[in-house]
């Protein structure tokens, strides 16, 4: 794959990857619990990748088997931040102010992607990042009240308690959003290159704890699962279309275009998914677009553009150094 078409699957993973908070939110409404909303999010998912990746992949099973220690911690990992950011809707946060939190990702990306692929912190990166998390904070305008809940939640309805937990909680999500990126793309530079066996693989080994998990809360009957089923015979239509456009297909799109570039690149562009978030929250009249929030998009938008000419000239410069 080129570099270009590299940097436009992750930034059309990003856009679809808004569908996530937003789609959660709106499943909460519809009365389903963050167990039911987690693990369906990946059992529909599951099934509907199957075909693709046993077809392009025959051995795609005996592959599993052999990464099964990089999968298993990549499927907590996958875990750990669905759960976070859906117990965070769930406590009223609106989807753009978790999408801020979840994406102080790129600080951490910096961090990880040291320590695991020895990238270098320039200033110049420094600089874009900072730039890019600004543009998060206009956007999800975390400073009111008013903005960070959802607008099916009145703000006597939430106390201050709920929403510093639901914060923590989505701050968390962005550390572990930040080793996701890391190990997507460790991913694909060891054994499972192929980006719809991997998607295939990770997905299937995070519905093991969610699915140990959820079947304990439903033999136990903690309500915490399966406890509006009169729901299910009418948002099951839902719950597998989220599964698909929000997990499934964004999944594959990243993997395919990781590969090609560098994490720090790739936790940058996917910094479009708040813009997603918000402009889609407010078309669901969850949470309204101001000016602010604009002008945050905004700048977004440009802290990507620099990371892609930062990543091109510095390509330009070892290929020139090669000659």
């Amino acid at each position: 794959m080129k570099y270009n078409s590299a940097v436009l699957s992750i930034a059309s993973s990003g856009i679809l990857y808004g569908l996530v908070t937003v789609g959660g939110s709106l499943l909460s409404r519809y009365g389903f619990s963050v167990l039911d909303i987690s693990f369906f999010f990946m059992f529909y998912s599951i099934i509907f990748l199957a075909p693709f990746a046993i077809k392009k992949d025959p051995k795609i099973f005996s592959k599993i088997r052999s990464a099964w220690k990089y999968l298993l911690a990549y499927g907590i990992v996958n875990l750990v931040i669905l759960l976070m950011q859906f117990e965070s809707l769930a406590l009223g946060l609106s989807p753009p102010t978790v999408a801020l939190l979840l994406y102080t990702q790129p600080v951490w990306t910096i961090i990880f992607g040291r320590m695991i692929f020895n990238e270098k912190i320039t200033p110049t990166r420094l600089g874009i990042i900072a730039l890019a998390l600004f543009g998060v904070l206009l956007v999800t305008n975390p400073f009111s009240l008013h903005s960070q809940i959802g607008s099916n939640y009145s703000i006597g309805s939430v106390s201050s308690r709920n929403v510093i937990s639901a914060e923590v909680l989505a701050l968390g999500g962005g550390v572990f959003l930040a080793l996701w990126v890391i190990l997507g793309k460790k991913g694909r530079a060891d054994q499972l290159r192929e980006p719809i066996s991997l998607t295939f693989a990770v997905r299937t080994f995070s519905i093991i704890p969610i699915g140990i998990v959820s079947v304990l809360a439903y033999v136990l009957r903690t309500g915490l699962f399966l406890s509006s089923r009169e729901n299910f015979s009418f948002g099951v239509v839902y719950l597998v279309l989220f599964a698909i456009f929000a997990g499934a297909i964004p999944d594959f799109l990243f993997y395919l275009g990781v590969e090609r570039l560098m994490a720090i690149q790739a936790g940058v562009i996917l910094l479009i998914e708040p813009i997603s978030a918000a402009i889609l929250s407010a078309l669901f009249k969850i949470s309204y677009l101001s000016w602010v929030q604009v002008a945050g998009g905004a700048l977004i938008l440009l802290s990507n553009y620099f990371v892609l000419l930062e990543s091109r000239s510095g390509a330009s410069a070892l290929r020139g150094a090669q000659k």
